[in-house]
């Protein structure tokens, strides 16, 4: 039962910090069917970056409102719209963000639920970020999804040539965003995120499970979690979210990201080997 009014302001127990474009919307989609966890309505509520990460300010507001109002206009369709739900919509759009406003977003939960929370970005965090995020919940275990580091990154590459449509960008200059590899290294994040969380409340995942393992994969995301999983409840574990039009990347990007990230491999094959291994060597022979 949920408790009298907009309940008891809470914060999260969970995060997914990314890495984008790493499988993070298909396990976003299959824990909030979980009935043991509650998580926003709107995937990635960009609160810790938008404090720390300066440049991220222009676009993050825009995108609280957007999906709200998104899911604002389907909801309203609905015979009985729920006036609770638009209630939190109308929470998360709210302009004057900041702790307290943080944590009222989750007050919608149940208390007998986890609750979560999906940001990519905060896998880019700064320590004082982290060090916020640990301040307002400081309890809470993170999950990151790590992918192909040149895979990843040519799949930003390609959002970044959408978003920029109506300008002149090339693919080759999309590449060479500082931004594209940051969010690639993943070694520099984990050792970034472990200075702040015990090792035992930091999950790493690997993207290549969400094809061949998908069942496997997210039991082990929940045992991590403290939560049951049973396979019955979850039919869409296999389905593809968000898939891509297949596009090959040109030979100049790959030389170059071969090039750039090669450290990142280095340091991946040391620690991980098994998937890494096998990245590695479909771009370095």
């Amino acid at each position: 039962m949920h408790t009298v009014g907009e309940m008891a302001p809470r914060s999260p127990d969970f995060f997914c910090i990314g890495a984008q474009k790493a499988g993070t919307t298909w396990l976003y989609e299959n824990l909030r069917r979980h009935p043991g966890i509650w998580m926003p309505p709107i995937k990635e509520l960009q609160y810790f970056n938008h404090v720390h990460v300066p440049g991220h300010r222009s676009w993050t507001q825009w995108h609280r409102d957007s999906h709200a109002l998104r899911l604002l206009k389907t909801h309203l369709q609905a015979p009985d719209p729920n006036l609770r739900y638009i209630r939190l919509l109308a929470r998360i759009t709210d302009p004057a963000i900041g702790d307290d406003w943080y944590r009222s977003i989750f007050a919608f939960a149940e208390n007998t639920t986890l609750c979560g929370e999906m940001t990519p970005e905060y896998s880019i965090l700064p320590d004082e970020g982290i060090a916020h995020l640990r301040a307002v919940a400081p309890t809470a275990r993170a999950i990151f999804i790590m992918r192909d580091p040149i895979d990843r990154c040519w799949s930003h590459i390609r959002m970044i040539h959408r978003n920029n449509a109506s300008t002149d960008m090339t693919l080759e200059e999309a590449a060479r965003f500082d931004d594209v590899h940051v969010r690639a290294d993943y070694p520099a994040i984990i050792d970034r995120w472990r200075a702040h969380l015990d090792a035992r409340d930091l999950h790493l995942s690997f993207f290549d499970d969400i094809g061949t393992r998908p069942a496997a994969l997210f039991g082990e995301v929940l045992e991590f979690l403290g939560l049951d999983f049973d396979a019955a409840m979850f039919p869409e574990l296999e389905k593809v979210v968000h898939p891509g039009r297949p596009l090959d990347i040109p030979a100049g990007i790959h030389d170059y990201m071969r090039q750039r990230l090669e450290p990142v491999y280095d340091e991946m094959a040391r620690r991980f080997g098994g998937i890494v291994d096998t990245w590695r060597a479909r771009h370095y022979g």
